[in-house]
C-alpha cells in the first residue's frame, strides 16, 4: 500500500486478508487491539519513535471496557461505590 489516506499503515494481529481471501486462515483474529492502536495513531502528530515505543507496549483492553460494565449489570456481581467499580475497571483494563 503506498501512501494510504488515513496516513498510516497499522497491523495488530487482525484478520490478514479480507472475505474474498480464498483459503482458510484458521485461528482467531479479535479486532479490539487494531482498533484502539488506529484510534490512537489517527489522534497523533510528529510521531516519534518514543510515542511508537509507549504504543507498542500499552496493554489497554478495549474489550474489558466494552465488556466489564455490561457484565457488572448484568450479573450483579460487584456491589460497589462509583469510585471502587472505577478502580476496578481500570484494573481490569490495564492490569494495574
Amino acid at each position: 500500500m503506498l501512501n494510504p489516506e488515513r496516513g498510516f499503515v497499522s497491523s495488530a494481529n487482525q484478520l490478514p486478508a479480507d472475505s474474498s481471501y480464498p483459503y482458510y486462515l484458521g485461528g482467531s483474529y479479535p479486532p479490539y487491539r487494531g482498533w484502539e492502536i488506529n484510534k490512537r495513531l489517527s489522534a497523533m502528530e510528529n510521531i516519534t519513535p518514543q510515542d511508537m515505543m509507549k504504543l507498542q507496549t500499552d496493554n489497554y483492553n478495549v474489550f474489558a471496557e466494552m465488556r466489564v460494565p455490561v457484565l457488572i449489570k448484568k450479573y450483579g456481581c460487584i456491589q460497589a461505590s462509583p469510585k471502587m467499580s472505577s478502580n476496578i475497571l481500570k484494573y481490569l483494563k490495564h492490569g494495574t
